[in-house]
Order: structure tokens, then sequence, then C-alpha cells
């Protein structure tokens, strides 16, 4: 079985399409890099536009509560100026801070800014685009990574933590099905097409040993290839942008209490491989009940790649169906909106989640094996 399975990786390690189609894997990485990484220098250079236009405003609000108060000599005027001169050292602060890429400054003028926000939301003398509880939220979040001396980034910022879970959103869901099918939507079908059945089948294993040692073989080399490189994006960025701190808060949807919580990143990221894993291993599960099925190579991959995107695209993007939503595998291909919750609000399904992923994941795993096994068993005697 150990001789099949090596076989197979040396097959799979020489064919030009798995080559080809890691290699435009890691492109893909590097152009989803570096237009991120400017992306966030629009966000900043935005961050930095939006302070000046608000200092400007309060600026050109000062000047006549002044003039207004040498007339009446009204206190509440004399107030509403004094607290809008303290605004406007806030945001020039903030200014200096975006502009010198002082973050932690950056955060205690945000701080402040949302403070005075919710003083005036609660008072009744401020009307805010945002919600109470958005601005509360926001502030919560800050004065955390404040106190813990975590600098904050924005969800494009490319440091090693947040890669992963930017590909996760941006890249994974829809490349991965095409990635892993063309990998293996030929691994039963390949024999097939080649006439090499045979030479197989007199092997002094069991038939479904073969079968199973193609499938191993299928899964170690899918991932070693995704896995391997997004470890190397992972070294690599925390060389050159850090690995950004273990202990950042993300949302997580609780399923012990039924609401959204915050775990550290690096917490976040082991659910998020541990859940990238399984769904790599249920991919070429689908993959050889196709390719078994089919009996054609071209077929088994163009079938393969063609369900899965089909699927993926009814259920996350249309929503069909969205009370057995938590049932579908696919659901789950966004790893990130799975663990944090976002799905379980879109779809207005609390069964949207880690474990409901795993427990599905897990199933239909299994039974896509067991039903290739039986097609397998049959074909191998007919053969």
């Amino acid at each position: 079985m150990f001789e099949i399975i090596k076989l197979e990786l040396k097959i799979f390690f020489k064919k030009k399409k798995n080559i080809i189609a890691v290699l435009a894997f890691n492109l893909l990485l590097i152009l989803v890099t570096n237009i991120s990484s400017s992306l966030e220098h629009q966000k900043i250079n935005g961050e930095l536009g939006n302070t000046q236009l608000a200092l400007e405003s309060i600026e050109q609000s000062i000047a006549p509560l002044n003039e207004q108060y040498k007339e009446t000599k009204d206190l509440n005027i004399l107030k509403i100026s004094k607290s809008c001169e303290e605004e406007k050292k806030i945001y020039e602060n903030k200014k200096q801070a975006i502009k010198t890429g002082n973050t932690f400054d950056a955060l205690k003028a945000d701080i402040q800014i949302d403070e005075i926000t919710l003083k005036g939301i609660e008072n009744k003398t401020l009307i805010s685009g945002e919600s109470k509880d958005v601005v509360k939220d926001r502030l919560g979040k800050n004065k955390y990574l404040l106190n813990n001396n975590i600098s904050p980034i924005y969800d494009v910022t490319m440091s090693s933590y947040n890669f992963l879970i930017a590909m996760g959103k941006e890249v994974l869901p829809l490349f991965l099905i095409i990635l892993i099918f063309l990998f293996s939507g030929d691994m039963i079908s390949r024999d097939s097409n080649m006439g090499t059945y045979k030479l197989l089948l007199i092997q002094p294993i069991s038939r479904v040993k073969v079968l199973y040692s193609k499938i191993i073989a299928a899964i170690a080399a899918s991932l070693i290839m995704v896995l391997g490189t997004l470890s190397v994006f992972f070294i690599g960025l925390g060389f050159i942008k850090g690995l950004g701190s273990p202990n950042y808060p993300m949302s997580f949807y609780d399923i012990s209490g039924n609401k959204i919580i915050n775990i550290g990143i690096a917490k976040f990221c082991i659910y998020f491989l541990a859940i990238l894993i399984f769904i790599i291993i249920f991919y070429v599960s689908l993959a050889s009940l196709i390719s078994t099925i089919t009996n054609n190579s071209t077929t088994s991959i163009g079938v393969s790649i063609t369900l899965g995107i089909s699927i993926f695209i009814l259920n996350t993007q249309l929503k069909l169906a969205p009370k057995m939503a938590h049932l579908n595998p696919f659901t789950y291909m966004n790893i990130p909106n799975t663990l944090n919750g976002s799905f379980s609000i879109q779809f207005d399904n609390t069964n949207i989640n880690y474990k409901s992923c795993l427990i599905c994941i897990i199933i239909f795993t299994a039974l896509n094996i067991i039903i290739t096994t039986l097609i397998f068993k049959k074909r191998d005697v007919i053969c």
C-alpha cells in the first residue's frame, strides 16, 4: 500500500497541470497580497483625508462661535467653543499620528473621538450616522487594543495572521475548488484512460487498498501544496510585514452561549486551519467519487469544478434554502465568515457554526468514500 501511495505522489508532482495550478495559486496570492497592500495605503490616505475634512469643519465652526460669544456673553456658547477647541486638538493629534505612522497615538485619538460621539448621542446633542451600539463596540475594541499594547490593523493589512484570514475570505473559497479538483479529479479515471488498471490490480494488496492508497496520496499531495504554499507566504510576510499580535481580537461565534465573542487572532487561525484541512479532505473525497463515476479524466475534472462552483454560488451568494444551509458542506467554504458568525446572521440560521461545519464535512466525506468504494469494487469485478 505504501508503494502505491509513493508512486501516486511521484505521478502527482510530475504532472504539468498540477505544477501549473500551483504556480497559478502562488501568482494569485502574490497579486492579492500586492493589491491588499495598495488598498491599505489607500485606506491610510483616506483616513488622513477624512481627518483633515473633520479638522477644517471644526475650525470653520470655532470663529462664528467666538464672535457670537463676544456679542452675547452666553456661557453655553463659550462652553461649546471650548469643546470644539479640544476636539480640534484631538484631530490635529490624529492627523500627525497618521502622517508619522504612530498607530497608538492615532488609536488614542480615535478613542477620544468616539467618547465624544457617544456622549453626544446619549445626550441627544449630536446626530450621528452610526448607532450607539456600533460606536460602543468600536470604542470597547479600541480600548482593549490600547490597554494590551496591540497595534490596530485594517482588514486588508498583510501581516501574517491577517493574511490567512483575508485569503480565507477572498481567495480560497472558489480557487480551492478549482485547485483541488484539478489535482484530484482524475485520480481514479486516469488509470482507466491510460489502461493501467491491470497493473494496479495485480499488486499483492486488496483492490480496496489500491483505491484508498490513491485517495490518501491525493489528500497528502493536496495538503502539501495548499498548506505548504500558505506557510511560505505566512513566514515571508512575517519577515516583511510582521506576524501581528496573536491576541488581536477577532469576532467568534460562541455556540455555547449562542453569541459573538472576541478571541485572539492566533486561536482564530488555528480553528481556520483545522477546518481548511477537513475541507481539503472533503474535496478530494468528492473528486474521487466523481472520478470513479465518470471514468474519464477530462469529464471528471470538468464536472467536479462546475458542480463545486455552482453549488457554492447557489448556496452562499443566492442563499437558496437558508434554513437548510447548515446541512450543505459548501456553505462552510468561506471559513472566516463561518467562524465569526457572519453566515449565521446572513442566513438567519444559528446552526451555521464551526461544530456543525466539522460534523457536516466529516459525514459527507465518509459518504463520498463509502459510495466510491462500492462503485470501485463493482467496477473491479467487471474488469
